[in-house]
């Protein structure tokens, strides 16, 4: 009995450790936005009410600005708040 139980005491602790050891990385690896960013993809998402997020997202990778489109939706202005379209 004793044998098991050191045996999962191993495995429980090299478990945490990777767990520790991933969350670190991933910590790392994000990078925080610059709020000018931000700003051009509020004034994108504003001047051009019937784009969405993949063309935005594709006019900014055109612009060379290297950035997921899921980050660009979060910063987007939601629908209701942008300005309706006028058709003369």
């Amino acid at each position: 009995m004793a044998e098991w139980l050191k045996l999962l005491a191993y495995a429980l602790r090299s478990l945490f450790k990777s767990r520790a050891r991933l969350e670190a990385e991933s910590l790392v690896l994000r990078q925080q936005l610059d709020g000018k960013l931000r700003d051009l993809i509020r004034q994108m998402s504003i001047a051009n009410p019937l784009w969405g997020a993949p063309r935005i997202h594709g006019e900014l990778l055109m612009l060379g600005i290297e950035i997921a489109e899921s980050t660009v939706v979060k910063y987007m202005v939601p629908r209701s708040a942008r300005p309706a379209s006028t058709v003369d």
